[in-house]
């Protein structure tokens, strides 16, 4: 899962042990504001931008060139 919101993309996802990428928004909801207080049971990042993923991906070893 990848996505903005911590309480409605990143908690659900790690809740049923899916790997998580958080890409926070510049403004937040005051809604959308949780502490992420568990121990996850699968990968949990905090990327500043969209564009770090495909790194982000290839140093953590999720997929093999072609």
């Amino acid at each position: 899962m990848i996505g903005n919101s911590l309480k409605t993309d990143i908690k659900p996802a790690l809740d049923l042990g899916i790997n998580a990428v958080h890409i926070p928004s510049e403004i937040e909801w005051s809604y959308n504001i949780v502490d992420i207080d568990m121990e996850p049971c699968s990968t949990f990042a905090e990327l500043t931008s969209l564009q770090h993923l495909p790194d982000y991906l290839r140093e953590h070893h999720f997929y093999k060139a072609i």
